[in-house]
Order: structure tokens, then C-alpha cells, then sequence
């Protein structure tokens, strides 16, 4: 997640004039839905056993290992819900301008 170009984003969202202070809290909201997105994404690849497993797991290389061995590979996941998120922001941004400009 952190290889995103959040200027870009900002660019295409028509909003690169905001504050640096505003920008770093839109950030970190937009980081808080990635992780939930990724999250959500991991547990409906498992099964309902494997998903109370992952619930108890509190060190990074047990995680790492459970989640190989359940064929999960969190920065193939962590991309493709960044891409989607990305692309969903843009289109939404674009949807409302054009709903507000007619």
C-alpha cells in the first residue's frame, strides 16, 4: 500500500490543491478502507475454520506461514484491492462532477 501515488490520486480526484494537513487525513482514511478492504478480501478466501485461525494469530511469521499454506498471497491482494479502490475513487469523482456541473 505504500507504493500508491497519492499525488496522482489527488490530481485525478481534482483535489491537489488541498492542505498537506488535509491531504495526510484523507491518507490515512484511505488507508483505513484498504486495510478493511484487505482484510475482508483474506477472510472470504478462507473457510470458516481457517477464518477463526486467523483470528488468533498475533505473530507476523505465523501469519505470513498460514497464509501461504492456505495458497493467499497478501501483496497480490493488497494491489488488486489498492487498483480497484483507486479506480472506484475516480469513477465516483467523476460521476458526482458530472452530476453537479448539469
Amino acid at each position: 500500500m505504500n507504493d500508491i501515488d497519492y499525488q496522482d490520486l489527488f490530481d485525478k480526484l481534482g483535489l491537489s490543491d488541498l492542505s498537506e494537513k488535509e491531504k495526510s487525513k484523507r491518507i490515512a482514511e484511505m488507508n483505513e478502507v484498504l486495510e478493511q478492504r484487505i482484510f475482508l478480501r483474506i477472510m472470504s478466501e478462507l473457510s470458516d475454520e481457517n477464518q477463526k485461525i486467523f483470528e488468533t494469530i498475533v505473530k507476523e511469521d505465523e501469519l505470513d506461514k498460514f497464509l501461504e499454506k492456505n495458497g493467499i498471497v497478501p501483496e497480490k491482494i493488497a494491489f488488486e484491492e489498492a487498483t480497484a479502490y483507486r479506480e472506484e475513487l475516480i469513477q465516483n469523482m467523476a460521476y458526482m462532477m458530472g452530476k453537479l456541473d448539469k
